[in-house]
């Protein structure tokens, strides 16, 4: 019975420090004006769906990064993901649109890009660096995969982070 306690402190104990040492990263991390990730139902990431993130620009004088984060695991069958990022002002005129290639894993060696835990991955890219907005207002940011097949495995989760370029 005492073991049993002994273990459950530990545990807590353990978890306290996590927490901890995650505030601590939270706080030191790079100034965010705007940070969301959707999770891919079943992991799958379907050719037509289109992810939207809606960003509200006061200063468009500023200069901005804008970063993907991708966290998939080792079913996803490329070495790497093709998306399509495109941009639209308020009144949903395109501002931005592009094609990027994000590698998630090094076609020589088979070495997954980025940090992770039991085989689920995680990898921020920097898509664009040093972009201004052309006025102020709520921007759509939309992401899709363009990949060949409709259905595309292995992928959890896709986010995007906008910061002040420094």
């Amino acid at each position: 019975m005492i073991t049993k306690a002994k273990a459950a402190c530990k545990a807590w104990i353990a978890g306290l420090g996590t927490l901890s040492a995650l505030a601590g990263l939270a706080s030191c991390g790079p100034k965010r004006l705007y940070e969301q990730g959707y999770p891919l139902t079943n992991h799958v990431w379907v050719a037509d769906s289109v992810l939207t993130f809606a960003v509200q620009i006061d200063k468009p004088t500023q200069a901005y990064d804008l970063f993907y984060r991708v966290r998939y695991d080792l079913d996803y069958p490329f070495y790497n993901l093709y998306v399509r990022l495109q941009i639209q002002d308020s009144a949903a005129a395109n501002v931005y649109q592009d094609r990027h290639e994000l590698v998630l894993v090094d076609a020589q060696t088979g070495k997954p890009a980025g940090a992770g835990i039991g085989g689920v991955f995680e990898k921020e890219f920097t898509a664009l660096s040093k972009m201004h907005f052309t006025k102020k207002g709520l921007y759509k940011i939309r992401i899709k995969q363009y990949m060949r097949p409709i259905t595309l495995q292995g992928v959890h989760e896709f986010g995007v982070r906008i910061s002040p370029s420094v």
